[in-house]
């Protein structure tokens, strides 16, 4: 499932491998932490932030301290080919 599949589901479920592009993100940010950009993607008028890790497509949900929580039901897939 595409992001576009994702936001546009009248009763939404969270299923895992939701592929993000570039394109999806409302903001991409190199962080002060070596091999890891805070992803921002907009949901239903509402922001999210997650984290991403070199070597991980996996994006993931962080606590108030900026920390990786638990993995998302998204997958980082980049700029598309």
């Amino acid at each position: 499932m595409n992001f576009e599949e994702y936001k546009n589901q009248k009763n939404p479920v969270r299923q895992y491998g939701v592929e993000i592009f570039e394109k999806d993100c409302n903001q991409v940010c190199v962080t002060g932490i070596p091999k890891t950009r805070i992803i921002v993607l907009k949901i239903c008028e509402r922001y999210f932030t997650y984290l991403l890790t070199e070597g991980d497509n996996r994006l993931m949900v962080m606590d108030e301290q900026g920390n990786p929580k638990k993995s998302s039901c998204f997958v980082w897939r980049g700029a598309p080919s």
